[in-house]
């Protein structure tokens, strides 16, 4: 049975897409696995017509479909990672979208795009630049955390949903670096300047006023951390207070730090395919092939 290599310079047949999938289902499996071959070739864009099977079909299509989908959705997200990170990682929101995806594959970015939104302007008309950044770090710890009721997980700390946006937007459970990375967004979509900082073990954010740094912790409501705060930190875990702990880091160390603390629960959990998904993830996003 030779149905030709895909020819991905022309448009798309979606005749012959919705023939090779009436075949997916076919008694023989080697006609199956020849089907499949086919339609891994044709890649992504053979998504829509295999969505629609698998919500109508009857086994083994249905299964052989949704197994498809997982394959080529995963590989189209790679890719994206790879383009993503060679362009540098211009955007932390967007990576955020991409690094949920390995949670949920067939995300919808906007319903995470309208809550941010819906955020942002609430805390528009909250904040008044009059009070400088006490007020700013006071408002935002009123609305975070007092009215949308968004907090460190200490019950559950290593539940991979503390991590991903798309899933602490529902839960509103999140750990340091999750957490600090909705502030930054936020802070971002309103023009403040506000950086990363990475801590060993823990991560926070700093507003800039001046030759003032405001350290915050997003992980515990938001409180304001002097030098003995942070040192308090560090000392939990052995360590001692560094003034370079403190330094700006970019989007691409906020996202391979997320991956790692992922990698790792999932290692810890015994979770083979979601470390493997993590760890594939992390080798796009470094431009590895």
């Amino acid at each position: 049975m030779n149905f030709g290599a895909p020819d991905t310079e022309t448009a798309v047949d979606h005749t012959r897409i919705a023939h090779l999938i009436a075949l997916l289902g076919d008694d023989d499996p080697d006609v199956a696995e020849t089907i499949t071959t086919h339609l891994r070739e044709i890649g992504p864009v053979a998504l829509p017509a295999l969505q629609a099977a698998e919500k109508e079909a009857s086994p083994p299509l249905k299964g052989r479909a949704a197994t498809l989908i997982r394959e080529l959705l995963e590989a189209q997200l790679l890719e994206e990672l790879r383009a993503f990170g060679r362009e540098g990682c211009p955007n932390l929101e967007e990576g955020l979208y991409l690094l949920a995806r390995l949670h949920t594959p067939n995300l919808d970015p906007t319903v995470c795009t309208r809550s941010l939104t819906r955020m942002t302007e609430d805390l528009m008309v909250r904040l008044d630049p009059g009070e400088g950044v006490a007020g700013m770090v006071s408002c935002f710890s009123r609305y975070l955390y007092g009215e949308l009721g968004f907090h460190g997980n200490l019950s559950d700390y290593y539940n991979p949903d503390n991590s991903y946006l798309n899933t602490l937007l529902i839960t509103r459970a999140g750990i340091p670096i999750s957490l600090s990375a909705l502030y930054l967004v936020l802070t971002r979509r309103l023009g403040l300047a506000v950086t990363g900082a990475g801590l060993p073990g823990h991560f926070l954010v700093c507003f800039n006023e001046g030759n003032r740094r405001w350290v915050i912790d997003p992980f515990h409501r938001g409180r304001v951390l002097d030098r003995e705060g942070c040192e308090d930190l560090l000392r939990g875990i052995g360590l001692s207070y560094e003034e370079r702990y403190l330094d700006p880091v970019d989007n691409r160390y906020i996202l391979e730090r997320s991956l790692k603390n992922l990698i790792s629960i999932y290692s810890e959990r015994n979770e083979p395919e979601a470390l493997e998904r993590h760890q594939k993830a992390m080798d796009a996003l470094r431009g590895k092939e």
